[in-house]
């Protein structure tokens, strides 16, 4: 054989090699993630990244600018015009010191609430609007979160409580508090909601809400009902 033909053989077998080589790391690829995703399922207790993507694939775009700037408005006006009759109405059937015996409560348990959170919905809005699929998973560590953090406010307000205000305003406090649980929840929730960028959901809640709790202290206003049900009801609508 000529040394051209010999250099065409040995050039022939080159390329064969290589692409045989080129087959292998390709099937090599695609089925390590195969048995990986196999692994994962097989783990007992645990949950593989591909079951969160699964979780998380059919979750809502998030809606437009318009669409979220015009729910608000409505929301806003709606829940403006339910406030004003409530501001207006409730006054007059409880006199000025339940009133003022129910703002005091508020207000401090308002304070205890910024330090109780500590910003968390923040975290939760943040997380999910870098990435939605996994974004999702800082909601459950926040509320356990607040949940302690809440313990610790609760036993600071009975401190104040007890220290600074008349007993006759110790079960306004334990109603309020209760409340307070109910709205740092719902906190939680609209910060995921802005985060998801779905702020429609959250105006109607807000709408519903709202409403809800108008109906409720009106009926019990008009049964002539005391500072305490309407602390209730506040409470309990909440959020």
């Amino acid at each position: 054989r000529s040394p051209s033909t010999d250099r065409s053989i040995g050039a022939a077998r080159v390329t064969s090699e290589r692409a045989t080589c080129a087959r292998s790391v390709h099937i090599s690829r695609r089925v390590r993630p195969v048995e990986n995703r196999a692994t994962e399922d097989a783990s007992p207790g645990g949950t593989s990244a591909v079951d969160l993507d699964t979780e998380f694939d059919d979750l809502p775009a998030g809606r437009s600018l318009g669409e979220n700037v015009s729910s608000l408005f409505a929301a806003q006006i709606i829940t403006w015009v339910i406030a004003v009759a409530l501001v207006v109405l409730v006054p007059r059937f409880l006199g000025a010191t339940a009133i003022g015996q129910l703002q005091i409560a508020e207000s401090v348990w308002a304070i205890a609430a910024v330090f109780a959170g500590l910003g968390t919905e923040t975290v939760v809005t943040l997380d999910i609007a870098r990435d939605r699929r996994r974004g999702a998973q800082v909601i459950a560590p926040v509320l356990l979160a607040r949940a302690l953090f809440f313990i610790v406010a609760a036993g600071a307000v009975a401190v104040v409580a007890a220290t600074l205000y008349d007993s006759d305003l110790a079960l306004l406090f334990v109603i309020v508090g209760c409340g307070m649980v109910f709205a740092g929840t719902a906190e939680v929730g609209v910060a995921a909601l802005q985060g998801f960028e779905d702020l429609a959901v959250q105006s109607r809640a807000n709408i519903v809400s709202k409403a809800v709790r108008a109906e409720a202290v009106l009926n019990a206003l008009f049964a002539g009902a005391a500072i305490e049900p309407i602390a209730i009801i506040v409470g309990a609508t909440a959020g």
